[in-house]
């Protein structure tokens, strides 16, 4: 018994820290949109946590279980900067970043991640259900919608040639190919890359949302750091290190 209280004392000094990861089914987890959780966008009854993404019957083929339609907004602004414009001709045909279909962008979770994240389509329209689950509020505004002109590059194949072709542009290999940060199974730069949608790791004193690379303190700028240089390296990210990785947050 007092082993019990010892290990839910210890919960409850880890739960009041702030330094931990909120899981999906925590009330806190912003992608927690059952009627139980703490969130301005939730279900008005629904108590349910993993539909608004998954389902075991009649889901969309696009990945594993997935309960949700394509995003609605009709096309998506490709991303384009002065160090890499993902629709660049010689990108293209070097990865084809689209995946054999020209007309597939953004694609894989990327594309999953706006049917709730482009900020037209409902949040409670799932395919799973005759009806749309009725929602407090039911779309996503402000932070909580992507824009894929300004936000970092997505959905194109980060391989050896393109990583060859963007350092020979640049004429500084300022880039590498990552190990710690997870491309998707074709080698495609995601949403996923840099966030875990399951594991919500924005807190009070950590203020990066879902991130992959977290380290279960609350150095959040280590953490953004050591994902951005696992890709960007060299003078253009920090000048002359001397072999100390600079702070580009």
């Amino acid at each position: 018994m007092h082993y019990l209280i010892i290990v839910f004392t210890l919960s409850l000094v880890s739960l009041s820290s702030g330094s931990f990861a909120l899981p999906l089914t925590a009330n806190a987890n912003k992608h927690n949109l059952s009627s139980n959780s703490l969130n301005a966008v939730r279900a008005a009854s629904d108590t349910r946590i993993c539909v608004f993404c998954h389902t075991p019957h009649g889901a969309s083929p696009q990945s594993a279980l997935w309960n949700r339609k394509d995003p609605s907004t009709a096309s998506f602004p490709l991303y384009s900067s002065g160090t890499l414009n993902i629709d660049d001709p010689a990108i293209v045909s070097a990865s084809q970043y689209t995946n054999a279909d020209p007309k597939t962008y953004p694609n894989g979770a990327t594309r999953m991640c706006l049917s709730c994240h482009d900020g037209v389509s409902a949040v409670g329209e799932v395919l799973s259900s005759s009806s749309t689950i009725s929602m407090l509020t039911n779309t996503l505004s402000g932070n909580a919608v992507v824009s894929l002109a300004t936000s970092h590059p997505v959905s194109f194949v980060y391989d050896t040639t393109v990583l060859n072709y963007i350092n020979t542009t640049l004429t500084v290999a300022d880039y590498k190919l990552p190990t710690a940060v997870p491309l998707d199974g074709l080698n495609r730069m995601q949403c996923t890359t840099c966030h875990d949608p399951h594991e919500d790791t924005r807190t009070l004193s950590y203020t990066l949302p879902f991130w992959r690379n977290y380290s279960g303190g609350t150095d959040d700028i280590a953490d953004y750091d050591g994902t951005c240089l696992d890709c960007h390296q060299g003078s253009q990210w920090g000048g002359s290190w001397g072999g100390t990785p600079a702070t580009i947050h």
